[in-house]
């Protein structure tokens, strides 16, 4: 049961105070600009350093301040393919170091983790847990470790978004500071056309300015917008989305235009509709004149995805002959699968299977897809969890329906879905949008359980959410 409670007039209140995650949020956009700015000077690798090291201090700093802590973290997980490529090199330990991280957060928190009880969170220990018992028979235990040490960053994620989901204006400043860092990188990478080179898969490089539609997302329907707000997350959206068409990155592109729409139909998002719609064609001048040989190779990957001159395998870059392998591995070892980490192996030892090409056939090869990873790997009881944990966010989308939580859970569960075609755990990207997404459909943010009282007073021809609170009753 709820109770409604007229609060105190507003001339008796006091003035509320600013939200710290607005101070923290530019303080860090205003140090990330600055790093981004020596790159030219410095170097592109100077600038992902510098930016990494500064964000790990302030995330150790911000357990003991939550909402510096989430805003650092969502630093780092946004430059997390940069930060894999040009400083965390040299072996699995240095190559997981964010991965520790969170790992050591986890288990400093556990209390707070302990009571995360929804589907999504559930699903994934049991998915982990199945994902260990593949470690027992599997001929490449090192990769299977890498593997599952991926997906537990979500766990550390988590306890920095419940210890600092109260914090007013969090999930606006978390979006902006993703948006300026992945801004920030995409200029800096592509004014360089060396540094270009030296990101190899493309499909990596794209989840830094992806992050920010995730979060931008989340906070469009996480908390209300004002106009100037959305102005911001618009012109914040056209300059990433840029930078994924430039990746070359198909997968990225697609999930991008899929977050864009959905922040596009947000009821109360006129002017992020309107700041969109003016863009395009900035955007568009803007990559033909500056930016005209990255635009040309991103132009021919489209066309060559729908070139029927092209076998599937040159269409998808080789990924189709991966799924085809992948599937034939299953097929062998449908009930256990070849144990976690052991794709690559079986990979290489496959022969005369119907349909494959040459490509990478007899050397060892990831799968670069997490449904392919852990349908070989692990099986039907592997991918039903995997299914299952994806589709989780849907169902608490539609448990939470009548909050507004479908379209999100859907959005969220279609954003998962498309991305494990084209990358399998490493990205932190994806487990921060879960952990934050699994956060909020579970225990919606107070102005969502109100959204039916501030209709009514909407209708009334009140502002919403002002003079009332709702209070819990047992």
């Amino acid at each position: 049961m709820t109770i409604l409670k007229t609060a105190p007039p507003i001339g008796r209140q006091a003035a509320p105070r600013r939200s710290p995650a607005r101070f923290w949020g530019l303080l860090l956009i205003l140090g990330t600009s600055l790093a981004w700015g020596v790159a030219r000077f410095a170097g592109f690798s100077s600038s992902v350093a510098l930016i990494s090291v500064a964000s790990f201090v302030l995330a150790v700093v911000g357990l003991w301040r939550p909402p510096l802590g989430l805003l650092s973290v969502g630093v780092l997980c946004t430059i997390d393919p940069l930060l894999r490529t040009y400083l965390l090199t040299g072996g699995l330990f240095r190559w997981n170091t964010l991965n520790y991280f969170l790992i050591l957060v986890a288990v400093l928190f556990l209390p707070t983790l302990v009571a995360a009880r929804d589907a999504p969170t559930r699903l994934l220990e049991a998915l982990l847990l199945v994902l260990a018992v593949g470690l027992a028979y599997s001929a490449g235990v090192k990769e299977g470790i890498q593997h599952m040490v991926g997906a537990t960053a979500y766990f550390g994620l988590r306890v920095y978004v419940d210890r600092a989901r109260g914090t007013a204006s969090i999930w606006f400043w978390l979006a902006v500071v993703s948006g300026f860092v992945g801004a920030g990188a995409g200029l800096a990478y592509n004014l360089e056309p060396a540094q270009v080179q030296e990101i190899i898969n493309p499909n990596a490089w794209v989840f830094c300015p992806l992050t920010f539609l995730f979060l931008g997302c989340i906070a469009l329907w996480a908390e209300p917008v004002s106009t100037g707000r959305q102005f911001i997350l618009g012109a914040l959206a056209m300059v990433n989305l840029a930078w994924i068409f430039l990746s070359g990155s198909r997968g990225g592109l697609l999930i991008g235009l899929v977050c864009l729409a959905f922040m596009a139909t947000r009821p109360s998002a006129r002017s992020l509709r309107v700041m969109i719609a003016a863009g395009v064609a900035l955007v568009g001048s803007v990559l033909t004149t500056l930016f005209a040989a990255q635009q040309g190779n991103s132009l021919h990957r489209i066309d060559k995805m729908f070139d029927s001159n092209y076998s599937w395998s040159g269409r998808t870059s080789g990924r189709y002959d991966l799924a085809r392998g992948g599937w034939e591995i299953f097929l062998d070892h449908p009930l256990t699968g070849v144990g976690t980490g052991g794709f690559s192996k079986s990979w290489a030892q496959l022969r005369d299977v119907e349909g494959l090409s040459t490509f990478r056939l007899g050397l060892e090869s990831e799968a670069h897809a997490g449904w392919v990873k852990t349908l070989s790997e692990n099986g039907i009881p592997g991918i039903l969890l995997h299914v299952a944990f994806v589709g989780s966010f849907a169902f608490l989308g539609w448990k939470g329906r009548r909050r507004g939580g479908l379209p999100f859970g859907v959005v969220v569960s279609a954003i998962l879905a498309a991305a494990f075609v084209s990358t399998e755990f490493q990205g932190k990207a994806l487990w921060l949008e879960a952990a934050i997404a699994a956060s909020l459909l579970s225990r919606p943010p107070r102005w969502r359980a109100g959204s039916a009282v501030n209709r009514a007073r909407s209708s009334s021809g009140e502002r919403p959410g002002r003079g009332v609170r709702l209070v819990a009753s047992r």
